[in-house]
């Protein structure tokens, strides 16, 4: 279910973003979703390192090095790979 989120900014703030929006042919509140989107995803992401070590700490009989590469590709959300290995 959508909910709806009020922010209160000046209005100097709101004709930037405006602007960002348009030269994106977006609408304000799309640009604010994938600024936020894009805040989140950053945060969440992490150090990779870290992150590696949690997968391998949860995944039996992987390498370090797998876990490394899963945690880059979690990371810029790599869905699927192609190998020659």
């Amino acid at each position: 279910m959508s909910k709806r989120l009020q922010v209160v900014i000046d209005e100097r703030e709101l004709d930037e973003i405006r602007g960002l929006a348009q030269r994106e042919r977006l609408t304000a509140a799309d640009w604010v979703r994938r600024a936020l989107d894009e805040a989140k995803r950053r945060r969440s992401s992490g150090d990779a390192a870290e992150k590696a070590k949690d997968i391998l700490l949860q995944t039996q009989g992987l390498s370090a090095r797998d876990s490394l590469h899963m945690a880059v590709m979690q990371r810029r959300r790599v869905a699927d790979i192609i190998t020659f290995d």
